[in-house]
């Protein structure tokens, strides 16, 4: 490094990054952190425990109220408008006691204990999900007989290019980022003014298969299925159109989900420097062992119902976030309070809010 000069992190010391400030980039130190090293574009704080706990000061360090003052407070005529360290301290905060302080930071610390059970529980329904698609391809591939992905589809075909941009009416268009862990993000879809009228060919139908074909290594041949609620829907340029023929189309997802099929892809995806691919071809003719109808519905509807509870774990997280973020709001300007009671409620494991 040419910096002359570093600093020792400590646990409870505060600090953010003078660059990126306007990023939302503070922090107070971690034990994970402790004794890392930093540059002067990192100054280092330390709290008066008599008046401040370090852990209210990342409480207050996610709110817009801080985040907007040091937005407001930064300098300079790039991106990287520096926030100095006077102005910094100028920043103006709610400073309750100290025992309230720990009163929220508790009340504050609960509800993340549950958003982190919360994810927790995705991961392990996300793993069951992919073990589900491992065995399914495993079992199919032992009792069924080999096809190809053409064989069992009636369109494998590309999106349709448009500019990229907001415009006026229309349906949403597919993006790579619209693809998300198996369904379909309807939040992160394009406008380019396209119906049935003016896109014909590329409209979505429920059961399609997404099949992200130009993207980094990693991420071709990710794919996304297609819900009746999801539409109607565009598919955009980068993704392929699937739809099965000859199979459930949930069944052929799952294969396409399979740690092997995903192994296969990548053996005849073409690298690049920035993005890779596999072509229309390349995966009508990937290899998929086929089973009987029943069997193919059975694995469909064990698949499908994991990703379902996946949804519904991940919306009841988001609310929960949403809840965290008004809680902290109203505890900040003293909308509500936590009693007296709290402390003792607390050891017994109990909670009140006034």
């Amino acid at each position: 490094m040419k910096t002359k000069t570093l600093n020792r992190l400590d646990v409870d010391d505060i600090t953010y990054n003078r660059m990126w400030a306007t990023k939302a980039a503070f922090g107070v130190v971690g034990p994970d952190a402790a004794g890392c090293l930093v540059t002067t574009d990192f100054p280092i704080f330390r709290a008066d425990n008599t008046r401040l706990l370090p852990a209210y000061m990342r409480l207050l360090f996610s709110t817009r109220n801080f985040q907007q003052q040091a937005s407001l407070l930064a300098v300079g005529t790039t991106e990287r408008r520096r926030l100095k360290e006077p102005d910094f301290l100028k920043i103006r905060v709610t400073l309750p006691s100290v025992h309230e302080q720990r009163r929220m930071i508790a009340l504050i610390a609960a509800v993340d204990t549950a958003v982190t059970s919360l994810r927790a529980e995705i991961r392990a329904v996300v793993d069951v999900a992919q073990r589900i698609a491992d065995a399914a391809f495993s079992f199919a591939a032992s009792t069924g007989h080999l096809s190809s992905v053409g064989a069992v589809t009636s369109k494998v075909q590309n999106g349709v290019m448009y500019k990229r941009g907001a415009a006026e009416g229309g349906w949403p268009v597919t993006r790579i980022e619209t693809m998300s862990t198996g369904r379909i993000n309807l939040l992160r879809t394009g406008r380019a003014g396209f119906t049935d009228a003016n896109a014909k060919n590329f409209v979505l139908a429920e059961g399609d298969i997404l099949f992200s074909n130009k993207n980094s290594l990693d991420r071709v041949g990710a794919t996304a299925f297609v819900r009746a609620g999801d539409l109607p829907l565009i598919n955009g340029d980068n993704i392929l159109q699937l739809r099965a023929d000859g199979v459930k189309p949930t069944y052929l997802f799952v294969l396409l989900r399979s740690r092997q099929m995903r192994d296969a892809i990548r053996r005849v995806t073409r690298p690049a420097v920035n993005q890779a691919s596999v072509n229309a071809g390349q995966v009508r003719a990937l290899p998929v062992p086929v089973i009987d109808e029943q069997h193919q519905e059975r694995i469909g509807e064990q698949y499908m119902a994991a990703l379902n509870l996946v949804e519904r774990v991940e919306s009841e997280m988001t609310a929960l976030r949403s809840f965290r973020s008004t809680l902290l709001s109203s505890l900040l300007s003293q909308s509500i309070s936590v009693t007296d009671s709290y402390d003792s409620r607390q050891e017994q494991g109990m909670e009140t809010v006034s």
